[in-house]
């Protein structure tokens, strides 16, 4: 089974991300999703925010980058909160990182030279550092 998928940087956009949507209907072992930097909208979010509440062992979601605003961001919590803790709403504290201002300018440094590394290769390559 599926726990495991870091998909950070591809670019996958809207598309991408709905069916990957429709994969992940069938991946409920699902622990660790990171989506970072792929252009997903509101539309995809929403359809993410159904999938994703049914992924009951999902401990850590990232969503950086993308173009989610307050209305899909709201969706995918609503979602994550009722399935985690029925009856006591919350979710779990895996989803919430207490360094989150470091770990953003972190995230930041990284794109930034990822961006850099590709510039003029014509082809993608991923950052050592």
């Amino acid at each position: 089974a599926l726990v495991f998928l870091d998909l950070d940087g591809n670019g996958i956009g809207d598309a991408g991300a709905g069916r990957l949507a429709g994969v992940l209907e069938e991946g409920k072992a699902l622990a660790h999703l990171d989506l970072s930097g792929n252009f997903i909208g509101e539309e995809e979010a929403g359809r993410l925010a159904g999938v994703l509440g049914e992924c009951k062992a999902l401990a850590r979601l990232s969503l950086g980058f993308n173009g989610i605003c307050a209305p899909g961001a709201r969706r995918l919590v609503d979602a994550l909160e009722r399935e985690s803790n029925p009856g006591r709403g919350g979710l779990p504290a895996a989803l919430f990182h207490q360094d989150d201002a470091q770990k953003d300018e972190e995230e930041n440094r990284r794109m930034r030279r990822r961006k850099s590394n590709r510039k003029g290769t014509g082809m993608r390559t991923r950052g050592t550092g």
